[in-house]
């Protein structure tokens, strides 16, 4: 998995290196709609709202156009257990390598890129490990540092610089770090808008 970044990494950087085209310098933020695939069947998983929002890099190349992003993202899940209401949050910083293909009449863009991304903290009033409400508490050491994941949507850009995104990311390996841990992945849905602030090669 790492290799594979490692190569789509390369690649951008080939690509952005030998280009001749715009490149901006843009914000954004939104909503995150996020849950967990976990392999537990005492409890179930379903979305939880958080926010994400960070800065990115536009670069045009004709039809197509790369978009890089270092981004906070909150994640988690809701978690019902016992017919009560819990909740586990994860707090990530990621980078996003987005590649887009545009529609230059209608501005629609189709999507999809890697992510890798940095577990910051995770915190839940429900223990993974006894699998029973807890009073809340932190299990960062849990959990794996990284995450991997693959990002896929639709988004539209504005002439005046506006972009919005819609996607959906896949987390590709299981980020549980202890053995007492049922397997664990990451699945985000994220609508965001942003704004190409700069052209940076004037």
């Amino acid at each position: 998995m790492r290799k594979f970044i490692l190569i789509l990494t390369m690649l951008f950087a080939t690509v952005c290196l030998s280009a001749q085209n715009d490149i901006y310098f843009g914000l954004k933020a939104g909503l995150n709609l996020s849950s967990q695939k976990v392999d537990n069947p005492m409890a179930s998983y379903s979305l939880r709202p958080g926010f994400t929002g960070g800065f990115l890099f536009y670069f045009q190349l004709k039809d197509f156009a790369i978009q890089p992003e270092v981004i906070f993202s909150q994640q988690g899940s809701n978690i019902t257990f016992n017919d009560e209401k819990l909740y586990a949050v994860f707090t990530y910083f990621s980078i996003p390598i987005i590649f887009k293909y545009v529609l230059k009449k209608s501005g629609i863009s189709f999507q999809a890129g890697p992510q890798i991304g940095f577990l910051s903290c995770a915190k839940s009033n429900y223990h993974p490990i006894a699998k029973l409400k807890y009073e809340e508490q932190y299990y960062t050491t849990a959990y794996k540092t990284t995450d991997f994941l693959l990002s896929f949507g639709i988004g539209w850009e504005s002439k005046k610089n506006w972009i919005i995104d819609a996607r959906y990311s896949l987390g590709l390996t299981p980020v549980n770090n202890y053995d007492g841990i049922p397997d664990t992945k990451n699945r985000v849905i994220s609508i965001t808008v942003g704004y190409k602030i700069v052209k940076l090669n004037k």
